[in-house]
C-alpha cells in the first residue's frame, strides 16, 4: 500500500533551498537535507528522484524568489538605470541585514559547479541571461530618455553591470554599508 505524503512540496523545497544556500550543492549531504527538510531519504528520492533533480527544482524556486523580491521593477517595460541601482542596493542590504546572509545562490553555485554539470550550467546561464536582458532594457530606456549618454555602448554596460551585480553578492558579505554604497555609486557613475 503506498504511503501518503505528509508534507507540502513547496515547503520542503524551500527548506532544501536554504540548506543548499547554506552549504552549497556539493557540501549539502542527503543527511543534511533529511534533517533540514524534515523528511526521510526515501521521501526525498520518491519526490525528487535524486539530489541533483532536487537542486534543479531549488534553483527554479530561487529564480522565482529573486524575481518576486528584487527584480520586479526591472521587469517593467519602462524600467530605467535607477531600477538597476535600486536592485543592487536592495540586494546588498538584504545580504548585510541577514535576510539573505549567504549571498546569491546562483553566484555561489556558479563558483562551485564544474562544467560537467551541464543541466545546472544551463540554469545558471539562463538566470544570468535573464538578468542581462533586464539590465539591457533598463539601460536602453535610460539612453532614449537621455539619462545614459548616447556614447555609452549599452551591450558593454550591460555586461559590466552584470559583473557588478555578481560582485555585490560577494563583497556585501564582508564590506561595510558605506563601502558597498561607494562600490555601487562608482559603478553607476561609469555608465551615466
Amino acid at each position: 500500500m503506498p504511503r501518503h505524503k505528509t508534507y507540502i512540496r513547496e515547503d520542503v523545497l524551500e527548506k532544501a533551498m536554504y540548506s543548499f544556500w547554506k552549504s552549497g550543492y556539493k557540501g549539502t549531504s542527503l543527511r543534511a537535507l533529511e534533517k533540514d527538510m524534515e523528511i526521510n531519504q526515501f521521501s526525498i528520492y520518491d519526490s525528487f528522484s535524486n539530489k541533483k533533480a532536487l537542486f534543479v527544482e531549488v534553483l527554479d524556486m530561487y529564480k522565482q524568489h529573486v524575481n518576486t523580491k528584487f527584480l520586479s521593477n526591472l521587469v517593467s517595460p519602462n524600467s530605467s538605470v535607477n531600477d538597476i541601482e535600486c536592485f543592487l542596493k536592495e540586494f546588498a542590504h538584504a545580504i548585510q541585514s541577514g535576510k539573505i546572509p549567504n549571498g546569491c545562490l546562483m553566484v555561489n553555485t556558479s563558483t562551485e559547479v564544474d562544467s560537467e554539470e551541464k543541466e545546472i550550467q544551463l540554469i545558471l546561464k539562463s538566470y544570468f541571461d535573464t538578468m542581462a536582458n533586464l539590465f539591457f532594457n533598463a539601460l536602453s530606456n535610460s539612453q532614449q530618455k537621455g539619462i545614459v549618454s548616447s556614447n555609452v555602448d549599452i551591450r558593454m554596460a550591460t555586461n559590466y553591470l552584470l559583473g557588478i551585480a555578481q560582485g555585490v553578492t560577494v563583497v556585501a558579505k564582508l564590506q561595510s554599508k558605506k563601502q558597498i554604497e561607494d562600490y555601487i555609486h562608482f559603478a553607476m557613475q561609469k555608465i551615466t
